[in-house]
């Protein structure tokens, strides 16, 4: 199975979207796993607007419904993004 997971902080002076592609399935459980465990990011069932949810993330999977989650501070996202590079073993395939 092929896995994704994204990761965009949206602000005036640091904007960034992380990406990682071609995950293993249980790197994109584990990384579902942080965020479903994590007291600052909320689950919510459509895709957050970025206008609406600046800082948010996203977790795709073969076979299974994505996940999404928001958080309201763009630390959350940058701890996240920090602690994605050693769940998933590696940096994200495309920052922008």
């Amino acid at each position: 199975m092929h896995a994704t997971v994204t990761v965009i902080s949206d602000t005036e002076l640091d904007p960034y979207t992380c990406f990682w592609a071609e995950l293993r399935d249980v790197h994109a459980v584990d990384a579902a796993n942080y965020f479903t465990g994590s007291d600052d990011c909320t689950q919510v069932e459509e895709e957050p607007v970025p206008e609406a949810h600046p800082h948010s993330a996203s977790v795709e999977r073969d076979g299974h419904p994505p996940l999404h989650f928001i958080a309201a501070d763009p630390a959350v996202a940058d701890a996240a993004s920090d602690a994605l590079v050693k769940i998933l073993g590696r940096g994200p395939d495309s920052v922008h």
